[in-house]
C-alpha cells in the first residue's frame, strides 16, 4: 500500500534518504507514509544537537554523565530495542524456556554470532561478510575470553551503579561454568563450533529460514527462531559478533555486555599477533538509566 502511496518517502539503500531525518523526528515532513530501509544515521544526528541531547537525558534514555557520540547513539539504541520494542509474551516464553533449559542464569555465557551472507540453504557467501579462515578468529577469541575467566582474570568486566562488582566477578567468585551459546545463519558452521567445542557450545535447535517470509506467513518459523535467537544473544555475558552484520547490531545495543568484532579479513591480521590470546574487548558505559 505505502509503496504505491505517492505522499510516501521510501529510503531505497543506506544514506541515501530523500529527506532531513531530524525534520522527520520533528513531525516537520509532509509524509503519509515514511519508510526507513536503513537508519539514515538518524541517532547520530541528533545526538548532535545540544537541545536533543538535554530532552534525551532529562527523559531518562541518556545518562547524564560526559559520553561519547557513539555512547549516546548506543543508549538510544537500547532505549527503542528494551523499552520499545518488545518481544510478546509468547516470544519471551519460549526465550525463558530456552534459558531453563540450559540454566543460563548459572553459567558464564559467551555469545558469538558468524555471519556467512547466506541463510542455510542458500549456501555461504564468503567474502561479503566475512572470509572462511576467519571462523577461525571466533574459535579463538571464545576461547581467550574462556581461558582469562577461568583463570580468574575475566575480560571485559563492568561495574554498575549499585555494586562494587560486576556480574561477571560474582559468577567467577561462585565458580559458574562457562557457556558458548554460538548463532550463526549457516548450520554446518554452527556445527562446527559443537564438534570442536562439545564441552562448552550450546545452540538453539529451531528452524533456520530467511526472516523475509514472515512477511506473507504470520508467525513464520524461521522469523520466531531468529528472534528468540536475537534476544538469547542480547543476554550473554560477552559477545563474540560479526561486523557489519544488522543481527549482532541488535544484539549488542540491547544490552551493556562487552563485546569484539571481528571484520573481512581479520584472520591474517590475528595470526600475526605475538600474543595470539589478545582480545581487543569495547565495552560501553556501564550507567544503566
Amino acid at each position: 500500500m505505502w509503496e504505491r502511496d505517492p505522499t510516501t518517502l521510501i529510503v531505497e539503500k543506506t544514506n541515501e534518504c530523500p529527506f532531513d531525518p531530524v525534520d522527520v523526528c520533528m513531525g516537520k515532513e509532509d509524509a503519509r507514509f515514511i519508510v526507513m530501509r536503513s537508519t539514515c544515521l538518524t541517532t547520530q544526528h541528533l545526538v548532535r544537537i545540544r537541545e536533543e541531547k538535554k530532552w534525551l537525558g532529562n527523559h531518562g534514555i541518556l545518562p547524564k554523565t560526559l559520553l561519547s557520540s557513539q555512547e549516546m547513539a548506543h543508549h538510544v539504541y537500547r532505549f527503542l530495542y528494551r523499552e520499545v520494542m518488545v518481544p510478546r509474551p509468547w516470544i519471551q516464553d519460549k526465550i525463558l524456556e530456552f534459558q531453563k533449559q540450559m540454566d543460563w542464569e548459572h553459567r558464564y555465557v559467551i555469545g558469538v554470532h558468524v555471519r556467512t551472507g547466506g541463510v542455510s540453504r542458500e549456501g555461504t557467501r564468503w567474502g561479503r561478510f566475512l572470509n572462511e579462515k576467519d571462523v577461525k578468529v571466533f574459535h579463538r577469541y571464545a576461547s581467550s575470553i574462556t581461558l582469562a575467566y577461568e583463570a580468574g582474570r575475566p575480560l571485559g568486566v563492568l561495574h554498575h551503579r549499585d555494586s562494587s562488582k560486576s556480574l561477571t566477578e560474582m559468577k567467577r567468585e561462585m565458580n559458574m561454568p562457562v557457556m558458548w551459546y554460538v548463532v550463526s545463519d549457516q548450520e554446518n558452521v554452527r556445527d562446527s563450533f559443537r564438534m570442536k567445542h562439545p564441552q562448552y557450545v550450546v545452540t538453539t535447535t529451531c528452524d533456520m529460514t530467511h526472516t523475509n517470509r514472515a512477511r506473507i506467513q504470520k508467525g513464520d518459523p524461521g522469523f520466531v527462531c531468529a528472534l528468540v535467537e536475537n534476544y538469547l544473544l542480547s543476554s550473554a555475558d560477552v559477545l563474540v559478533l560479526t561486523t557489519r552484520s544488522t543481527y549482532g547490531y541488535l544484539a549488542r545495543h540491547r544490552t551493556n555486555a562487552p563485546y569484539v568484532t571481528i571484520n573481512l579479513g581479520d584472520y591474517e591480521e590475528v595470526m600475526k599477533r605475538i600474543d595470539r590470546n589478545q582480545v581487543p574487548i569495547e565495552k560501553w558505559d556501564v550507567n544503566d538509566v
